[in-house]
Parts: structure tokens; C-alpha cells; sequence
């Protein structure tokens, strides 16, 4: 990323979900960070001297000057500083600049954009007090915006944000202040700004031709569209919604109005598009362009501003309407003081970085603070009262920043913290080649350093934080180097490392582009991408590119090998149709030829007027006399497709149409396709496929599955039946399934659940006398003994009480001390491997069966301040409500609700340790249980759940949930909230739900749910495809326009060459339109890469139809891992 503000970007690590539009250009999820750390650690290598001229030279391709580029400079600092002025180049494509000083700093970084008319834009970083820009001449991006009806926007306007290169953060190009919605373009950022026509279409002639394009759309009363797929060449399609907006007025502590103060409105999801806005003199301010939904508002104030402005949590915003704020007052606030010492010297440290998250009052994660240490080593961090953790977030040169952050209890007089910082150690090693021989490498360390050892394989490093190191290959000029061992190091290092490496010459591949007759074609851009080794278990892409000659052939050189390999190609005017698989044999690679089309092909004709049409991905809408036209389309052979209503019609293209509309239902239940499908399948892929599918069909019996399950010698099956027991169902039967499993202690273990399960005296006693005996066993793993010691003592205290429950329990705890003698250790396979505190958080499940004191002896035995404490209350509390009631759970809720975010065990950052993540699991779990005796108390749970800095997606099912069991009245209010707050994948699913039951308000639903999916196909996340599941809930109400979602994604997703994950989601969605359709878009997946389809997807399409409406109730298209697959979802039909 080459523009980094650091003030700006530090600010928003913590709370990274809950800035505005401008810091979005800097919030990057972790996985994003880690991408683009490498090119910021470069960058901070990068020396321009500060108060110094800075000269910079702008080229052309062929290296004459550029006058009249307009050239923005930005310096890296983590103070504020008055911005460099932009200037102009004179005739000889010169001009210079006196970079301002950075506060404490020997060194500053200066970034370099440059744009000029007729060109495309380009950036570099300065070196050595210069830097030179070469530009590339632009091509040309076109579009239309449209309304939510796809009417024409005139007076749009429609701006370049930057571009990248296949979504690599590392290759980004960034416009500066391109996220500023609210004023002018500055001269840099107008080059690439334009509006559109009375049409609703746009031009922009000098856009990036190689990369992808990000953009900016806005229109006044419509939602800000932010988008990152464009490509020069591509006719762009942007759609705005209705958009409302958000209107308040901010004063400070003594009630005067706070003045050109920034503030920010982000979606609590981190999905959609946000905006900004600035106070005026009377600290009034709007936000507009916000699209229906709900947002977090977040103030920016001055450093060291005399005040807190705590952010507010949840603002709702309805299309076309102002929601009003009101007075937002800032509190004075208290501060947290501290110094930081050097941990041996005990002399102050100077550019320790600092922040602070924490509770204040009631509400989660709603302050936090940053700042750095002064001369004197001496810190401030404003904040409101409340508990709060202080981590020291960055440390200078020389030191290395604490891992484990402080736990500060702030009153009304603030709160003291102090930093003992350790000098980081100099960590020597020595690279050697397979052979044992000193060599002179580079290596990549940690996130992203780059090593080098000298002539005699030494090499030093300096870490900044104390953890594990990974060690990676890196390159030289011939070459590239792999690390043969070790893949890391744990902290702490001691002593020398050595490091084995081999040096590799660089790879390359060949290949050929050919047009659909099989001639070459020549100005193709080929981009190759592999997957090469970071350090440790990370993993980072490598790019190379190259452009066919007149023969279309091309070779990609530079590779690090061909790992993971992936071959793409653009060229203006084309479009990809298939070929680039890449094939092994032995040691050679080889790519198929990639298959380019033209796009010189057109399509018109007739069809309903204002019916909806789509061919090639493109859409268009009828006019008023039903006539179409497509122009720029891929020669061949294309299908038109068109709805209107819930009427569809189809037909293969030609210069002449004329499209017949028909009604289309949603697909029926067919069972005989679904065994014709699974007649295909290998055996006996196809025979266990139609058995569990019938079994699936068939309502559960208890009796009969066992008694199948028994004839059948079915082991798993037995003992999954067995668990499956509730009351009502024969014991003798669960009793003849327990007697069949083999070897004693799965047959124990079978025995104690059922004991459990059952509370029959006499199974208890046989449990407990069997479980004794295999417990005493030799061959008995610590797998089985470990969680049956747990289920004794339950079944102790409730066969002979209190007393004797309780020296069971504690007899289970020394078991499980002895056997973890580590406290905390990452997951681990083998159980002997994993930490006491994480196996505690597991049996304290079994606990939770018991009685609360029985429960709190597993808990009090897990360590304070350990992340495992959360874990074990939020998978407790629903079985204390099963096994109790609510009222037994609801002093445990408080305390998981009470419970600061932990410090202790490597795994406290994962979502599950939050307190108020893990809140709205326990409570989701929770409402089925008690949502139809008690409809009120399973609303006020819901209500409690708070919207945490890891989304909303929590409170939003849990209102969902708890909103089925209320009357219509109540509920529908209940409704609107959790679809405005949760995911694009899941807020169809909600609106699927009240559909069938008010499909006025359903229809209401899924307009929202429409939309949101429309936000992310257009926003920064657009590869989480969100239409797949959109269109297989809403295809119950209007398969036509199901139907032509589906074709239109299918056919833009194989052009853009998406992975198996989202074509296997749609064709699971076009499952529930026309299964016949699905099969035919599984059976051409494009065969290349990961794109292979199998048995798998065959049967999830004979699966949907072979249920009935009440199966079919229950499945849910959501992403799982890295599968788009049918789950059971979270909302309870």
C-alpha cells in the first residue's frame, strides 16, 4: 500500500470496523495486513531526507518528459503535519518539493503520485531526495449509472479511488484524498473525475489499462457506491439506491459547538459503504449517501484534544430519510498516565506507542485511545471511566513491544499505567547451504524483513515484538532462495540460528493466446500468479506478467517456482473464454492455450416492455416499446435471457430477437431426477448418497433406526442413535444399542451419556460401576478416561448428593492437572498436547449438567484472566438452561456478560474469547429453549445482545430467533432490525422466513436483503459472492428473477475465472429454480485449477430435490470455511 498516514492508520487498528468512508483506504483485515506488511516494512527502509529538496522527474513510456503532471507528495509520519502542496511539472517534466520535518524522527518517507492528462495515473516511493514516475499512457472506462429501477442518473459524479492488480493489496495504487466525498477533487484527483450524462452514462479516458480499477460513484439522494472491479475496456453497470442520511450536532464538554471536527458513519458490519462529513461552525453536521441499514458514528477529534466523543453504537438509517441524532456532547474525560522505562536502565523511552480499548459504563468495546511516549518516556491516553486494556501497540528501534496487554480499572480521577520495555535482542545466525557451506542469501523473516547474510552466511535481526519467528525464501538477481529447515523458531531465540537454504534458478512458462478458431492474438497482458512461503505457516502470492507477440506466444519469467500456479490474461476489446489449466508431468509445467474472444458482437430485438435482460453477464432493460440491444458482446454463440414479474423467457442469441415471456415456478420436489442423478455416481458413491438421502426423508423413529442400525452391525451409527435418545423413547432399545459397542471403555462411555441423558437409577449405577473398572483398565487412553471422570461426578452427586459429587469433581480436576501439566498451549490434535485451561473450558459442558457448585469448581479451576474462562461460560450456560432452567443460567450470564476481555492463553484474540462475541452465542442458543414458554424473556435476552466490534451479526440473529416466538405486531419491528444489522448471506435467509408467514412484510425484507447484496457485489469485498444465497431464498417468491440473477452471475463469474467455492454456490442456488439448469452449469465448470466439479455437487442438487418444502425449510446456502454448501442455518424455522 503506498499511502499509509500512519496517525490515521493507528488509530483505526483497534477498532477497525468502526471507521468512517476515509480511514477505509487504511483498515485492513488481518489477513490484508499481513499482505501488505512486507511493502511497509520497505517502505520504512526507503530514506528522503526531511527539510530537505525533494526533485522529481516524470516520464513517459519512452522516457521524454511529462509536462503539466500534476504530482502529490505524502509523507509517513506518526504526528500530524500540514500537507505538501501539489504542483505542477514545468517543460522538462521537473519540479520540487521541501518535505516537511517528522517530530522525533531523524528520517521521513515520502510517497510520490502523479497523473497527467492523456496518461494514466502512477506513484512511486522517493529515494535518495529524488524520484522519478514513469506513465503510462490511459485507457478508456465506461459505464451507466441507474437507479434502484435501472432508470438513467444524469449528473452522477464518478471518480477513480485507485487500482490493483487481482486484488494484491501489495500492488495498489492509491489517488490521494480519493475517499474525501464531501469536497472538491483536489487537481490530482479531478483527472480522474468526471459526471455523467443525461443517459446516466460516463467516460473516464485515462484510467489504468493493467489493473483494476477501484471506483467512486455518488448521485445526490442515492447511497455512495464503492466499488473495486472495474477494468479499462469493460462497460461498467452501478446501480444506486435510496440512500438516507444521518444528521446530529456535536458540542464539547462545556457545551459549545465542536467545529470542523470529522466524523465517520461505518456499517456495523464492515461490509457495506460508508461516508463522512465535517461540523460546521455550530458543530451541525449530515451525513448523506448512506444506504438503508445501521451504522456506527465515530468522531475524529485533534490529537491530544481536552475531550472524548464516544462513538455510537448503533444508528438506524431508512432510504430517503434524515435520522436524527440529536445533541452529541463530548465528555471531558479522564486519562490514563504512564511512562515508559527501559526495563533495565530504567530510563524513559521515547516513541513507545500505546492505545487503549476497553468498556466504559455498560456498553462494549465504545472507547479507546492512542498516542505515543514523549522525550520524557511519558504517556496520556484520554478515555471514560471503565475497565480498560492498555497494550503497548509499537515500540522504536531498539526495543520490543509488549506482547500481553494491562488491565486498568479507570475511575473519575483516571488511572495509571506503566511500560517496562526490554531492549530487543540481536539475533545472530549463520545461512548455510545443502551442503553445509556458508552462503550469502536473502531470507524473509517474521512477517516480511528481508535478511541478508554476508560472503560468510551471517546474518543479524532485530525483532520488534516477541514472538515466533518464521523464516521464508526470498530473491536475488539470479534467482530465487528456499528455507530448507527451520520453517521457524519459537520465542524466546536462544543462542545462534542456522538457517538451510537452497538457491533455485528462477522458473518460467510458456504458453500461447488463440482466438476461438485457434489463431493467435497478439497485446494480451498474461499474469501468472503462484503461492510462495512468507515464514512460519503464512503463505503471500507472487505476480509476473507478460504480453503476447504476433504470435501469441508468451513466457512468463521470475517465478518462484510454480506452486499453486495460476495463469490469467485482459486485453482491451476481448474477453477470456476458457484454457489456462496447468498441467504436470514429472518436472515440466505446461499451460493450455488461454481461449480469447472479441467483444465485437451485438444482439437486439423485442420482448415485454421493461423486462429485464441479460446475455454474457450483461443486463440491460427493455424500453417502452420492448425493444433491447446489446452491443460489445463475445462472438459466438450467446443466450439472451429475460424476466419481468415473475415471468421468464430465454433464447439463443441472434441479430434478431424476439423473446416470448412465460410464468416459471420454483422448483418442485422430484425425486425420480434425484435417483437418476445418483444413479450416475460410482459405486458406492451413489448407493450411500440415496441411503442417507432417504434416511434424511424419512421422519427419525428411535426404535426402528436402532433396530436397523443393530442389524446392520453398524457401530457409529449405534452410538450416534444412542445420543440421539429423549424422553418418551425406549429404553430397552437404547439399552441393546449400548450393549453392542465394543471395546469397554466406548461401550462406558456410551453408558454414562445415556445415564445422563436418561436419569434412570439403575442405568446411573451400572454407568458408574463399569466406567470405574475401565478406568482402572491399562489399555484405557486418556481420550476416554479423562471425560468420563467428569460425567461420574455428575452422576455422584445426583446418585448420593452433594458431598460425594464433589470429591469426584475434584478427583477429575487433579486427573486433568496432572495429565496437562501446561496451562495454556495452542489447539492441539493429541490430547495429552492441549492446555489445562482449554481442556476445563470442555468439560465444564459436562460440569454444567450437574450442580452450580459442581459447575463453578471447573470453572474457579481455569485461571484468571485466561480466555478459556470465556469459552467455558458460553458453552455451559445453554446446557445449565436445558438441564436448570433460565433462572439457574442468568447469574452465569451476567457474569459472561461482566467479564473483561481476557489477557491470558496464546488464542485470547480469536472472535469465540470475546465477552460480548461469546454473549450472543450463549443467548442464541438459549432462546430455542425457552422462546416458546416465555416469548417476552426470550425478546429482553436478544435486546442485550450488543453489537460488538467483531459485527452485528450476533445481535441480529438473536433478535431474529427471539422474534418467531412474538406475536406479528411485536414482531415485525423485530425483523426489520436483524436484516438491517446482519450479513448480506444471511439477511435473505431472515426475510425467506417472514415471507411465509406476512409475505407483505417478506417482500419488504427482501428489497433490503436485494440491496445489500448489491452494496457488496459493487463493494471491496465483492469476491464473497452474495447473490448465490439471495437467489436461493428468494426463487420461493420469484424464480424469474431468481432465475435471471443466477445467469447473469454464472456467466460473469466464469469470465472473471472465479474459484469452485462460488460457481459451486450457484449452481447449488439454481437448484432451487430449475435443477435441470443446475446440472447443465455444474456439468461446464471450466476443468482447470480448483474449478474440477465431482460426485459432491451432483448430489447437493439431488438432494434439494428430493426434500419436500419442510427439508427444504431447512437448509441454509451460507459459506462454511471455505465451502459454499447447504447448513443448517442459525435461525431456527
Amino acid at each position: 500500500m503506498l499511502f499509509l498516514c500512519l496517525r490515521d492508520f493507528a488509530r483505526t487498528i483497534t477498532p477497525s470496523r468502526t471507521v468512517g468512508l476515509k480511514y477505509r483506504a487504511y483498515c485492513f483485515a488481518p489477513c490484508f495486513m499481513k499482505q501488505i506488511l512486507p511493502f511497509i516494512l520497505v517502505l520504512s527502509c526507503a530514506p528522503v531526507w526531511a527539510q530537505t529538496p525533494l526533485a522529481v522527474k516524470v516520464v513517459d513510456a519512452s522516457g521524454a518528459p511529462v509536462a503539466g503532471a500534476v504530482v502529490h507528495v505524502r509523507v509517513w509520519s506518526p504526528k500530524a503535519l500540514a500537507p505538501v502542496p501539489i504542483k505542477v511539472t514545468d517543460a522538462a517534466g521537473a519540479v520540487r518539493f521541501s518535505l516537511p520535518a517528522v517530530p522525533g524522527e531523524k528520517l521521513s518517507i515520502g510517497t510520490v503520485t502523479v497523473g497527467a492528462k492523456g496518461f494514466a495515473f502512477n506513484a512511486t516511493v522517493a529515494r535518495d531526495g529524488k524520484a522519478e514516475v514513469k506513465l503510462e499512457r490511459g485507457a478508456s472506462w465506461r459505464g451507466k449509472v441507474l437507479d434502484g429501477a435501472g432508470n438513467p442518473l444524469a449528473g452522477a459524479t464518478v471518480w477513480l479511488r485507485g487500482a490493483m492488480r487481482d486484488r494484491d493489496f501489495g500492488t495498489m495504487l492509491h489517488l490521494p484524498d480519493a475517499e474525501e466525498t464531501t469536497s472538491p477533487p483536489n487537481p490530482l484527483l479531478a483527472l480522474y473525475t468526471t459526471t455523467t450524462k443525461a443517459d446516466g452514462s460516463f467516460e473516464i479516458a485515462n484510467a489504468p489499462a493493467d489493473r483494476e480499477l477501484l471506483f467512486g460513484v455518488k448521485s445526490a439522494g442515492y447511497s455512495l457506491a464503492i466499488g473495486q472491479k472495474a477494468q479499462a475496456g469493460d462497460e461498467q453497470e452501478v446501480r444506486l439506491a435510496r440512500a438516507g442520511s444521518v444528521h446530529g450536532r456535536a458540542l464539547g464538554p462545556d457545551g459549545k459547538p465542536l467545529a470542523n471536527l470529522k466524523i465517520y458513519a461505518s456499517t456495523l458490519n464492515g461490509m457495506g459503504n460508508g461516508n463522512s462529513a465535517t461540523t460546521k461552525a455550530d458543530g451541525s453536521f449530515t451525513i448523506a449517501n448512506l444506504s438503508a441499514g445501521a451504522y456506527r458514528l465515530v468522531a475524529s477529534p485533534p490529537e491530544n484534544a481536552p475531550y472524548i466523543l464516544a462513538r455510537r453504537a448503533e444508528v438506524r438509517v431508512d432510504a430517503s430519510k434524515t435520522s436524527e441524532i440529536g445533541l452529541w456532547r463530548a465528555q471531558k474525560g479522564v486519562v490514563i498516565r504512564g511512562m515508559a522505562r527501559d526495563a533495565v536502565s530504567k530510563k524513559p523511552v521515547a516513541g513507545a506507542s500505546f492505545d487503549a480499548e476497553g468498556r466504559a459504563g455498560s456498553a462494549q468495546n465504545t472507547s479507546t485511545a492512542w498516542t505515543t511516549s514523549d522525550a520524557n518516556g511519558r504517556f496520556a491516553l484520554r478515555v471514560l471511566p471503565g475497565s480498560y486494556q492498555v497494550r503497548s501497540s509499537g515500540a522504536p528501534r531498539g526495543y520490543l513491544a509488549q506482547s500481553t496487554p494491562k488491565n486498568v480499572e479507570v475511575g473519575a480521577q483516571g488511572g495509571e499505567v506503566n511500560f517496562l520495555l526490554k531492549a530487543a535482542p540481536l539475533i545472530r545466525g549463520i545461512a548455510l547451504d545443502e551442503r553445509g557451506q556458508p552462503i550469502k542469501a536473502r531470507i524473509t523473516i517474521g512477517w516480511g524483513a528481508i535478511i541478508t547474510s554476508d560472503d560468510k552466511g551471517k546474518w543479524e535481526y532485530s525483532p520488534q515484538r516477541p514472538e515466533t519467528l518464521g523464516f521464508a525464501g526470498s530473491t536475488d538477481d539470479s534467482g530465487y532462495f528456499e528455507v530448507v529447515s527451520p520453517r521457524q523458531v519459537e520465542w524466546p531465540v536462544s543462542g545462534p540460528v542456522t538457517v538451510t537454504v537452497r538457491h533455485k534458478p528462477w522458473d518460467s512458462v510458456s504458453g500461447r493466446v488463440v482466438n476461438s478458431e485457434g489463431s493467435p492474438v497478439e497485446g494480451v497482458r498474461v499474469e501468472g500468479e503462484i503461492l510462495v512461503r512468507r515464514g512460519g505457516d503464512s503463505w503471500t502470492t507472487d505476480n509476473v506478467s507478460a504480453t503476447t507477440d504476433k504470435d501469441g506466444r508468451y513466457t512468463l519469467t521470475r517465478l518462484r517456482g510454480t506452486f499453486e500456479l495460476k495463469v490469467a490474461g485482459k486485453k482491451n476489446g476481448f474477453e477470456f473464454q476458457s484454457g489456462g489449466k496447468v498441467s504436470r508431468k514429472d518436472d515440466a509445467v505446461s499451460v493450455s492455450d488461454l481461449v480469447f474472444v472479441p467483444l465485437g458482437g451485438a444482439i437486439e430485438g423485442t420482448t415485454q416492455a421493461g423486462a429485464q435482460l441479460v446475455v454474457a453477464g450483461r443486463e440491460t432493460r427493455a424500453d417502452a416499446s420492448g425493444h433491447f440491444k446489446f452491443a460489445a458482446l463475445p462472438s459466438g454463440q450467446n443466450t439472451v435471457f429475460a424476466a419481468k414479474d415473475n415471468a421468464f423467457g430465454s433464447a439463443p442469441g441472434a441479430a434478431k430477437l424476439d423473446i416470448k415471456l412465460q410464468p416459471l415456478l420454483p422448483q418442485g420436489q422430484d425425486k425420480a431426477f434425484a435417483e437418476q442423478l445418483w444413479a450416475q455416481l460410482k459405486q458406492p458413491t451413489g448407493q450411500r448418497a440415496l441411503k442417507t438421502l432417504q434416511e434424511w426423508q424419512t421422519p427419525p423413529n428411535f426404535e426402528a433406526d436402532m433396530k436397523a442400525a443393530l442389524a446392520a452391525g453398524d457401530i457409529n451409527t449405534i452410538e450416534n442413535i444412542a445420543e440421539r435418545w429423549k424422553k418418551g423413547d425406549s429404553l430397552e432399545s437404547l439399552r441393546a444399542g449400548i450393549d453392542a459397542l465394543k471395546p469397554p471403555e466406548r461401550h462406558a462411555d456410551a453408558l454414562l451419556k445415556a445415564a445422563l441423558a436418561t436419569k434412570d437409577r439403575k442405568m446411573m449405577e451400572q454407568a458408574l460401576e463399569e466406567s470405574e473398572a475401565t478406568f482402572k483398565g491399562q489399555t484405557t487412553s486418556l481420550y476416554w478416561r479423562e471425560p468420563q471422570l467428569y460425567m461420574s461426578a455428575v452422576l455422584r452427586e445426583r446418585l448420593n448428593g452433594a458431598e460425594d459429587g464433589q470429591l469426584a469433581i475434584n478427583r477429575a480436576l487433579a486427573y486433568t492437572q496432572q495429565n496437562h501439566p501446561e496451562k495454556s498451549r495452542v489447539e492441539a490434535a493429541v490430547q495429552t498436547q492441549v492446555g489445562r485451561n482449554q481442556a476445563l473450558s470442555d468439560y465444564a459442558k459436562i460440569a454444567a449438567q450437574g450442580s452450580p457448585a459442581l459447575l463453578r469448581s471447573v470453572l474457579d479451576f481455569i485461571d484468571d484472566g485466561s480466555a478459556y474462562t470465556i469459552k467455558a461460560l458460553a458453552e455451559a450456560i445453554p446446557v445449565v438452561v436445558k438441564t436448570h432452567g433460565l433462572a439457574a443460567a442468568t447469574p452465569l450470564l451476567v457474569e459472561l456478560k461482566t467479564t473483561p476481555v481476557p489477557t491470558g492463553d496464546l488464542e485470547q484474540n480469536y472472535v469465540v474469547f470475546n465477552p460480548a462475541w461469546a454473549y450472543g452465542q450463549a443467548v442464541q442458543e438459549i432462546i430455542p429453549l425457552i422462546g416458546a414458554q416465555n416469548p417476552a424473556k426470550a425478546l429482553e435476552l436478544a435486546k442485550q445482545v450488543a453489537v460488538s466490534d467483531q459485527g452485528p451479526e450476533q445481535r441480529a440473529r438473536a433478535l431474529a430467533s427471539a422474534a418467531q416466538y412474538q406475536t406479528p405486531a411485536i414482531a415485525a419491528p423485530i425483523y426489520r432490525e436483524a436484516v438491517k444489522l446482519i450479513d448480506a448471506h444471511s439477511a435473505p435467509r431472515i426475510a425467506a422466513l417472514v415471507w411465509e408467514r406476512d409475505p407483505k412484510l417478506g417482500a419488504e425484507l427482501f428489497a433490503v436483503a436485494r440491496q445489500k447484496a448489491e452494496d457488496e457485489a459493487n463493494g471491496d469485498m465483492h469476491w464473497r459472492n452474495a447473490w448465490a444465497p439471495f437467489a436461493f431464498y428468494y426463487a420461493r417468491v420469484n424464480p424469474a428473477q431468481s432465475r435471471l440473477i443466477l445467469e447473469r452471475e454464472w456467466s460473469k463469474s466464469l469470465r472473471e475465472r472465479a474459484d469452485a467455492d462460488q460457481l459451486t454456490a450457484l449452481v447449488a442456488a439454481m437448484a432451487a429454480v430449475d435443477a435441470h439448469r443446475a446440472l447443465e452449469m455444474a456439468q461446464s465448470m471450466p476443468k482447470n485449477g480448483d474449478n474440477d466439479w465431482g460426485p459432491d455437487l451432483r448430489i447437493r442438487i439431488a438432494r434439494y430435490v428430493f426434500a419436500d418444502d419442510a427439508l427444504r425449510r431447512q437448509l441454509a446456502l451460507n459459506i462454511s470455511g471455505y465451502q459454499e454448501a447447504w447448513n443448517s442455518g442459525p435461525v431456527k424455522w
